[in-house]
């Protein structure tokens, strides 16, 4: 939790690997591309970022090596007649990482969406699914999480509207879904949680 400010935010590091696509919204520029980001296990997550144009102080293209300081954002979107959740991390600054060292931590207060829902893994490991209601002024972000183990317990015992405050990291994820009779895999997008923070920390 060192570097992080506030109860709403996340420092991510790691490489470019899309050339920066410029767009606009609501009158304001921004630059769109793919992060990849490696865990100490060597998995690699790779993330979507976008970034306005105005606070990005130095040039970058794909390969560079970067650190970005901001937070996790989602929207809706319509693909093919259905709303697809789409979570990214909007980035307000951005800077060169000279070190070259992975990072990703995120720090989020938010409030219990959907009940909770546990499960098991393949390999036998408790895991529960809930989805995380962030505000910020004038709009709210919805942010599926996934708890492990005990605190996979504990959060499925709270209630729909219960705050929590957790860390965790921003992780891609595959899985395989039939779709139309076929099996077809997709990427989910989602706070692995690491820990359940007492507020007053």
């Amino acid at each position: 939790m060192s570097n992080i400010v506030n109860k709403n935010s996340g420092i991510i590091s790691g490489i470019v690997i899309t050339e920066p696509q410029m767009f606009s919204c609501h009158g304001r520029m921004f630059y769109e591309f793919y992060l990849k980001i490696k865990r100490k296990s060597e998995v690699e997550d790779v993330v979507l970022v976008n970034v306005p144009v105005n606070v990005v102080e130095q040039d970058f293209c794909s390969g560079a090596f970067i650190t970005l300081k901001g937070q996790i954002r989602s929207y809706n979107k319509q693909v093919d007649d259905k709303r697809k959740l789409v979570v990214f991390f909007y980035a307000t600054e951005l800077s060169i990482d000279l070190t070259q060292t992975y990072f990703n931590e995120i720090l989020l207060q938010g409030y219990i969406g959907t009940q909770p829902k546990i499960r098991k893994t393949p390999l036998g490991r408790t895991i529960c699914d809930v989805i995380l209601a962030v505000n910020r002024p004038l709009k709210s972000d919805y942010i599926p999480c996934i708890f492990w183990g005990n605190q996979a317990e504990e959060i499925c015992n709270c209630e729909l509207g219960s705050k929590v405050f957790i860390l965790g990291r921003l992780q891609s994820r595959k899985y395989n879904k039939e779709i139309d009779g076929k099996d077809v895999e997709l990427i989910a997008y989602e706070i692995s949680v690491n820990q359940i923070v007492d507020e007053e920390a």
